[in-house]
């Protein structure tokens, strides 16, 4: 059946309407017409397959890598650059237009990615046997067909570089692959790469990397730590593991950000894309007015805290994983930023007991996809928090959010960021103020 692409969903997938269902076609621009199969009906939607096309959107392109089709790493890569931040402008906008009530707010135009390939900082590609040979890559979305990597044009060239070079070492030595039926073997090669310093992540099962093969590593041109995972539980949602032990050089690797030094562990995370990631961090700072105390929920290695101290007399962090936090302690010894301290556990439970002891002017939040939690956002009602800067990655849960907080909150100001070219991903940034605050 002929299908046209209305518009486009949240995933990068195209939407069309079949008996006034939308449904949703991998591989389908809006303005293109198709020809479609349908490979599941639900009660409000369809998924279909599709088989043919018969219009062709003129923003598509041909694409600058050969297994775009295969990998899914980069979904929308045959749409042209300009077209892909007036989708995603788009799609910020029909968020906002259906989870908030009102009339939506403006948003500003969408920052784009001064460096659209290149820009991976961090590579987590997992490990598999192919024919013999252990290679990394990505396995195809919604499926178990691996799809090997020679090279990926979105990474930074330091990662490829050394991608590369750990993988051929790892044929070189025969290590075994996390397979059946042991496995004990290597299982994801993470990467991260600040100014040509590389911080290598080995995650295997239960196995003795050999000591050579690990002081050639470290031969390799830029690495400056090696560390081993232990991830043996074979469905395990997480790639590093709590216990990682260093094998060779240092514990962290250091990025230096807005004339900030931050070290940054192997288990913690951090920003994919350090050039966009500056641009949101310089937003959030310009956005902000001195005054007595800051607060950031979600604070990771205490990036966006440690940025900010020179604007608040106290700045408090707070984030739920203690390995950032060991990051974040060790950052604002090495900044001199007596005025920043950093707190292990809950975000919503801490923010909580700060609001009841000390008056909070300014709370920095940059949730995870799934949004703030309600505990978190009853919190933030109640109080007396003047300003609140929103550092989102996900526009649904970012407008579901805002709609809650709408009746004490005046939106001041809406910037959506290209973080992640060639995908559908969105990073937003919102300035609210209190409404009793004016």
């Amino acid at each position: 059946m002929k299908i046209k692409i209305e518009k486009m969903g949240i995933n990068g997938e195209g939407i069309g309407y079949i008996d006034r269902l939308p449904t949703f076609i991998e591989n389908a621009y809006p303005g293109e017409i198709v020809e479609a199969e349908i490979i599941k009906r639900f009660d409000r939607y369809v998924i279909a397959k599709r088989l043919d096309l018969i219009q062709q959107s003129p923003h598509r392109i041909v694409s600058p890598c050969p297994i775009q089709d295969q990998c899914g790493g980069c979904s929308i890569m045959t749409l042209s650059l300009e077209q892909q931040l007036k989708e995603k402008e788009k799609l910020l906008y029909e968020s906002l237009r259906k989870y908030m009530s009102g009339k939506v707010p403006r948003i500003r135009p969408i920052v784009a990615n001064p460096s659209p390939l290149g820009y991976r900082n961090q590579c987590k590609f997992p490990i598999s046997l192919n024919q013999g040979t252990l290679t990394s890559g990505m396995y195809k979305p919604n499926s178990n067909y691996f799809v090997s990597i020679d090279h990926c044009i979105v990474h930074d060239a330091d990662v490829e570089r050394v991608r590369k070079e750990v993988m051929r070492l790892s044929n070189e030595y025969r290590l075994p692959s996390f397979n059946p039926p042991k496995y004990q073997g290597l299982r994801y090669i993470v990467l991260r790469s600040f100014d040509g310093n590389v911080q290598v992540t080995l995650v295997t099962g239960q196995l003795k990397l050999p000591a050579k093969f690990v002081e050639d590593i470290s031969k390799i041109e830029g690495v400056k730590a090696i560390a081993q995972s232990i991830n043996d539980v074979r469905h395990s949602r997480e790639i590093i593991k709590n216990k990682t032990d260093i094998l060779w050089g240092s514990k962290t690797i250091t990025c230096t950000m807005n004339g900030i030094d931050l070290v940054v562990s192997p288990q913690s995370f951090f920003q994919l894309n350090i050039k966009q990631a500056n641009a949101i961090y310089n937003k959030v700072v310009s956005s902000i007015e001195p005054c007595d105390c800051i607060v950031e929920a979600y604070c990771g290695i205490g990036a966006m805290s440690l940025m900010v101290k020179h604007i608040a007399k106290e700045v408090i962090g707070i984030d739920s994983i203690q390995a950032a936090i060991d990051n974040a302690n060790i950052n604002a010894q090495i900044n001199n930023a007596d005025n920043v301290k950093f707190i292990a556990g809950d975000a919503a439970a801490n923010l909580q007991k700060l609001a009841e002891t000390k008056k909070i002017d300014v709370l920095i939040v940059d949730p995870p996809r799934s949004g703030l939690s309600d505990q978190m956002l009853e919190i933030i009602k109640k109080s007396d928090i003047k300003q609140i800067i929103y550092v989102s990655c996900n526009p649904s849960t970012l407008a579901k959010n805002l709609e809650i907080l709408q009746p004490e909150y005046d939106i001041i100001e809406i910037t959506p960021y290209d973080m992640f070219s060639h995908t559908p991903l969105i990073e937003t940034v919102v300035n609210l103020k209190r409404k009793s605050a004016e």
